[in-house]
């Protein structure tokens, strides 16, 4: 498998993110923060294979340090407090998989 294929095969949780929050006019962000969840854990999938290509998961590894850099803006953000409450709310009531913290809400 060449490496254009491995990363082709590898983009599709970008392209359905992108896809999804592109949609809405204006994309909220308790609906953007579990796509950026799903997103990390790919990119962290993608370092800790030690099957990857060597330069994938140097990408993954850049991508994460990229999503993390933004990411970590958002944790003083009183909108990304609301937005995270709201966020948990529905999981506890729907699935019962929040796993936030007492202090982080």
């Amino acid at each position: 498998m060449t490496l254009l294929n491995i990363v082709v095969k590898h983009v599709q949780v970008f392209t359905y993110a992108t896809m999804k929050i592109s949609t809405n006019k204006i994309p909220l962000i308790h609906e953007v923060i579990p796509h950026i969840d799903i997103i990390t854990s790919t990119l962290d999938e993608f370092m800790d294979d030690a099957g990857k290509h060597p330069a994938v998961q140097y990408a993954a590894l850049r991508g994460l340090l990229m999503l993390n850099k933004y990411y970590t803006l958002t944790d003083e953000s009183i909108v990304f407090r609301i937005a995270m409450s709201k966020l948990c709310s529905i999981s506890i009531q729907d699935t019962n998989t929040c796993h936030l913290s007492a202090s982080s809400n």
